[in-house]
Order: structure tokens, then C-alpha cells, then sequence
């Protein structure tokens, strides 16, 4: 049997090798390019970083996204918290 189209297997394994890096180190290239004439088209930045609001919907949907919200708040000193009333109960005096 002969040679795969004419070319030895240790050949042909060399030429998929350097194909394969080749193709991992252009991808990123090509990827961030044409990201980039994306947002040049649409005449917008591209878009910004993620952010814990969004995660948060992506995550856990609606609910999740109101907790990171409050969390966020709460975190900035944001929201006015009020002391709860608590119900005072008729405790006896101590005796010394």
C-alpha cells in the first residue's frame, strides 16, 4: 500500500502538527479583529466588562439579579435601615 496522497506518515503527521499551532496562534488574532470590525460597524464601543448585575441574571434570573442589587447597596452604605422594634418583654428585676 502506498503513501497516503504521496506524502509519508511522518510527514503528513509533521504538516497537521505546525497546521494545528498555526491555527491556535492566528485564531485569537482573527477573533479580536473581527470583533473589533463588529463594533465599528454598528458604530458602537465594543462592550464594556461584566459586571456583577449581569452575572447575577445569568446566573439565577430575576431574583438573584434583585439580590445582587440590595447586596450592592447595602455594601455602599445606600439604603436607610430603620432598627426593627423589639417586642419588650416584662422581665423581673434582677435582685443583688
Amino acid at each position: 500500500m502506498g503513501d497516503t496522497w504521496g506524502i509519508p506518515g511522518p510527514t503528513f503527521v509533521m504538516i497537521y502538527f505546525w497546521l494545528i499551532v498555526l491555527s491556535l496562534l492566528v485564531a485569537p488574532l482573527a477573533l479580536r479583529a473581527l470583533d473589533r470590525r463588529v463594533a465599528r460597524a454598528d458604530g458602537d464601543a465594543p462592550a464594556p466588562d461584566v459586571t456583577v448585575e449581569d452575572l447575577a441574571l445569568l446566573a439565577g434570573g430575576q431574583v438573584r439579579l434583585i439580590h445582587a442589587a440590595i447586596a450592592r447597596l447595602v455594601e455602599g452604605g445606600r439604603p436607610a435601615r430603620r432598627p426593627r422594634p423589639v417586642a419588650q418583654r416584662h422581665r423581673p428585676p434582677r435582685h443583688r
